[in-house]
């Protein structure tokens, strides 16, 4: 058990459109216990909110794991499509490169041909 603690008591304040938490003084635990604040409602409000937080920020992980499980596999298909598109490119060259070969070596039999002595 606590031999001794005191307690701010505050409230948040709304005033032109600003929330801002307002505090009182602090108060012994024997005050704290008159004005309705127990140790134990104190720690279980404690408690309580930190449930809670724990919960958010549990939430919001899962929600950060699994926004960057769906970057990861996007990441993964574009790296897929990106291959893909690659070897249709190389495909592509090297068939443009076969074609070309083919049409200078026509028109250089074509040339060979016309200055043939017949």
């Amino acid at each position: 058990m606590l031999a001794a603690y005191h307690v701010v008591l505050g409230e948040d304040v709304t005033a032109l459109g600003k929330t801002t938490p307002v505090y009182g003084d602090a108060l012994t635990s024997e005050q704290a216990e008159a004005a309705g604040f127990p140790l134990v409602a104190i720690l279980d409000g404690i408690n309580s909110a930190a449930l809670v937080d724990g919960d958010r920020l549990r939430a919001a992980l899962q929600a950060t794991r699994d926004d960057l499980k769906n970057t990861s596999d996007e990441r993964d298909r574009l790296l897929a499509a990106l291959e893909t598109a690659e070897r249709a490119l190389k495909e592509s060259s090297e068939r443009l490169a076969e074609l070309e070969r083919k049409a200078v070596e026509s028109v250089a039999s074509q040339r060979l041909g016309e200055t043939a002595p017949a």
